[in-house]
């Protein structure tokens, strides 16, 4: 998925588009590198989730966005 795809998913409301564009400016993947708009998307991303996608959003970010 290319940055402006989730862009213009994130901007609906998709809380994975958001957990991944904020993973794309925590790293500088495919955008400048913005740790302030990472959390951002981050929390908007927890705020759009369930339960059950938090729980998963948090283990995708541990074992897999390396920030730990």
């Amino acid at each position: 998925m290319n940055i402006d795809e989730l862009k213009q998913r994130a901007a609906t409301g998709d809380a994975e588009a958001m957990c991944d564009l904020g993973m794309a400016y925590f790293h500088g993947e495919g955008v400048e590198q913005n740790e302030e708009k990472a959390v951002e998307l981050l929390q908007a991303s927890i705020d759009a989730s369930t339960s059950t996608d938090i729980f998963f959003l948090v283990f995708w970010i541990i074992f897999h966005a390396k920030i730990i």
